[in-house]
């Protein structure tokens, strides 16, 4: 069986896209990539004996990436009442239970710093405050590798595994089609 020219473009071209595809996947993927996303603010009225107002919120942090993150921390801007009294950090909770700590910053506000967050570990930090102004007081999620990435929340169904295969092998067909036809049109070009 003779090689042809054309035969060995198209084994070329596969070669190429299967390069760039590992290459990519190293670059982008094998690192830590914070995400964060906020939940909604809630108003609680509590009628019990005196109404009081309570104000909840929380903020899911999410490393999507393949490497752990460390030093993951959220910043707090300082809070005032109207008085312009500074108020006390809000009372928090965190699921799933993990290493935490609280510092102080500099301009008085407060960051909570977890050590490290394992690559597909998600933390939910939920917030239960009594004054309406600690709405809008998450500054920054970052880490040591990066700044993380603020996503809105839109309900989606997920792919099932089997069309996301279908879906990855028409993307390196469809990829290594046209680096054969680009590969043959400039070489047509001679």
């Amino acid at each position: 069986m003779m090689i042809t020219p054309d035969s060995l473009l198209k084994l070329l071209s596969l070669i190429i896209v299967a390069i760039i595809a590992f290459l990519l996947n190293k670059f982008f993927y094998n690192r830590p990539k914070i995400v964060a996303y906020y939940g909604h603010f809630s108003r609680h009225l509590l009628k019990k004996h005196t109404p009081i107002e309570v104000f909840t919120h929380s903020v899911i942090v999410r490393n999507i990436g393949q490497m752990t993150a460390t030093n993951v921390r959220l910043g707090h801007r300082k809070t005032r009442d109207n008085e312009g009294k500074t108020l006390d950090f809000p009372e928090i909770s965190i699921f799933p239970e993990v290493m935490y700590s609280i510092a102080d910053l500099p301009d008085g506000g407060k960051e909570i710093i977890f050590p490290t967050l394992v690559a597909n570990k998600q933390i939910t930090i939920s917030y239960l405050y009594f004054l309406e102004r600690y709405i809008n007081f998450n500054t920054h999620v970052e880490c040591n590798e990066g700044a993380a990435e603020i996503i809105r929340i839109i309900p989606t169904r997920e792919l099932p595994s089997w069309k996301k295969i279908i879906l990855f092998c028409l993307l390196f067909v469809g990829a290594s089609t046209v680096l054969y036809f680009t590969i043959h049109f400039l070489l047509s070009l001679n």
